[in-house]
């Protein structure tokens, strides 16, 4: 998960001049295709929402996940025409590289990757100059307190979907006593939209499922503990690519 606030000269010097962004860019590798896959995340949270301005919401939600593709390939995207021929090309893979480098150690260190699916990520992003494609899809997620209905999804094509959640499920997440976790939306039929736009273990690809579960297979195995402390050692002396700017 990449915040893209602290990433703002991304937008900088762009051809539309627009420096609107989104919130998140929520990142898969798939090394076996070769393909890097951003899902654009944009969050809005409101009191209340007529049919009118939830439409308006909608659309400059748009406009936000839009321009936020729009720099992302501007930058990285080596099959994009506006920076297929760049000259820096090898530069800018090197800086793609540091990018998600960065955010792959920190995912190990929230414990959102496993050290050996980070160690393939790690290895394909060494590869870059060898070539590799991106793929993109935006989720546009809006908080409505005045919305009757505890969630509700609007997929308007296979590459943008909205959701909107209603009074109910913003008070079960604020809610500290309340059992909303992720093993109880899995086993939830009214919310398996939900977990379904994000995938399943099951989808995912076969080595990531192999990998995945050395950890939990041999949790003392010192092949895997001697990664995980090749890893510390480097969170402690990695720094954030590019400027950190605060909105």
């Amino acid at each position: 998960m990449i915040p893209i606030d602290l990433h703002q000269n991304l937008f900088a010097g762009l051809n539309s001049e627009n420096k609107s962004r989104a919130d998140h860019l929520l990142v898969k590798i798939d090394t076996e295709k070769r393909s890097i896959d951003f899902n654009v995340i944009e969050v809005k949270c409101r009191k209340s929402l007529s049919v009118t301005e939830a439409a308006d919401l909608k659309e400059k939600m748009k406009q936000q996940m839009d321009n936020t593709i729009l720099a992302v390939k501007e930058h990285f995207d080596p099959q994009n025409s506006a920076s297929s021929n760049r000259l820096d090309r090898t530069i800018k893979n090197k800086e793609l590289k540091s990018l998600l480098e960065f955010y792959i150690y920190r995912a190990i260190r929230y414990q959102h990757l496993s050290p050996n699916t980070a160690e393939y990520y790690l290895t394909f992003v060494q590869s870059l100059d060898a070539g590799f494609q991106m793929t993109f899809r935006e989720l546009g997620l809006i908080y409505d307190f005045s919305s009757s209905k505890r969630h509700h999804k609007e997929e308007i094509n296979s590459e943008l979907t909205y959701f909107t959640f209603g009074s109910k499920l913003i008070s079960e997440i604020l809610n500290p006593d309340s059992d909303l976790n992720t093993k109880r939306l899995e086993k939830a039929d009214e919310d398996l939209s939900i977990t379904d736009y994000f995938g399943s273990t099951e989808e995912l690809s076969p080595f990531i499922q192999k990998f995945a579960s050395v950890g939990t297979e041999s949790h003392s195995s010192p092949p895997l503990q001697e990664k995980v402390s090749q890893v510390k050692t480097k969170l402690q002396n990695l720094k954030c690519p590019f400027s950190v700017m605060k909105k």
